[in-house]
């Protein structure tokens, strides 16, 4: 089987682009199959490793290239004619079965390029449905997010012949469950820590970008309380973003001595290992790729219940504990519970552990053969 990913790039450290790797070197592995990820704007060596047998088309489209000019909206009109005729071109020569919409510049045109193969077209979202009203702060952007919402959902996604979501929640809630075209696959565990924590690190530790939308304000606010009260253990921010100086400046205020911003990491998945406990306080999330890495290490979770992810991810107090988003004086709460319940976390980091097991990427890739093949007998 032919398959083709399509994005903008694989060189970012972001969840999307290395699930969009792991995904492809582990459907490569599978006889019969041949895999390409066309790209648009990868600018340095991808993020993970990539498997030699699957094939990085680079389409040289550089969306991203002055972005900082007065002309870029016009600049990035001509470069997506470029690109729809560079990527249809492609797509003819290699002649697919199944070609994949991952990123931004592809989605709205992809299924309606004149491929002679006749493949099926897929629609993954790594993000909530409603990402874009969640994210916006403004009646302006809220105006918007409203209208792109429509062209995309109510218009443009209609080609595909599967959409794939990562959450049975965000299918639930904002999709509609009787339409054939929509399903459920969980994102893989990427990669796996060399050794399980042993829970006896005094760490608490977060993972994800410095934005708005990770919420570690709030983790601050929470940890203000924690400091407190278990004043021996540590927070531990792994990440870098535009909010750098600004969470520092928090981190300053509330004379906190035991948070830190550690910046990026290329090996965290190791340091999930040196933690025993992860703390998530996003706005939203996908599907929270930082849980179920720390479910491999064998660290529990306290989170809050945002949408979409952890409520589907953490069953409250087995593998951690949920609260209502933004609350972060019972976040802090579960937190010390947690601290200071060393057998009952100790538990919990078991059964992190054992969950893990069912977001293996092998399991995953067979899913998404499955669809695959349902597709083509369609």
């Amino acid at each position: 089987m032919r398959i083709v990913y399509c994005t903008n790039a694989i060189c970012y450290a972001g969840g999307m682009e290395r699930v969009t790797i792991a995904k492809a070197n582990a459907l490569a592995a599978i006889d019969g199959n041949e895999v390409w990820i066309a790209v648009t704007d990868n600018n340095f060596k991808p993020s993970l490793p990539l498997d030699p047998k699957v094939h990085l088309k680079d389409l040289e489209i550089d969306y991203f290239e002055n972005e900082s000019s007065i002309f870029a909206p016009v600049a990035r009109f001509f470069k997506g004619i470029k690109h729809r005729r560079r990527l249809q071109m492609f797509l003819n020569e290699i002649k697919p079965d199944i070609v994949i919409a991952v990123g931004w510049s592809e989605k709205y045109f992809l299924p309606h390029l004149n491929i002679s193969s006749k493949p099926k077209f897929i629609r993954e979202t790594h993000y909530v449905k409603h990402y874009r009203l969640m994210s916006a702060t403004s009646f302006l952007s809220r105006v918007k997010a409203r209208f792109v919402e429509w062209y995309d959902y109510n218009w443009k996604i209609k080609a595909y012949d599967k959409i794939v979501v990562e959450t049975h929640e965000d299918r639930e809630t904002s999709w509609d469950v009787n339409h054939d075209n929509v399903t459920t696959i969980h994102n893989p565990i990427i990669s796996k820590p060399s050794k399980v924590s042993t829970q006896n690190e005094k760490i608490v530790m977060a993972v994800g970008r410095l934005a708005a939308v990770k919420n570690f304000s709030s983790l601050l606010d929470a940890w203000s309380i924690v400091e407190q009260k278990n004043p021996d253990w540590q927070l531990f921010i792994w990440g870098d973003g535009a909010l750098k100086v600004e969470l520092q400046n928090k981190i300053d205020s509330l004379h906190l001595k035991t948070a830190c911003l550690k910046g990026y990491s290329a090996d965290v998945i190791n340091e999930y290992s040196n933690a025993s406990l992860l703390a998530l306080t996003s706005v939203f999330e996908g599907f929270s790729l930082a849980i179920v890495e720390a479910f491999a290490a064998g660290v529990p979770v306290a989170s809050y219940s945002c949408p979409c992810g952890p409520k589907e991810l953490v069953s409250n107090g087995v593998e951690g504990f949920l609260v209502e988003p933004n609350d972060y004086v019972a976040l802090a709460d579960r937190i010390n519970y947690m601290i200071e319940h060393d057998e009952e976390r100790r538990e919990m980091a078991k059964h992190a552990y054992e969950k893990s097991k069912s977001f293996d990427l092998d399991f995953i890739a067979k899913e998404w053969m499955s669809l695959f093949e349902e597709l083509r007998r369609e």
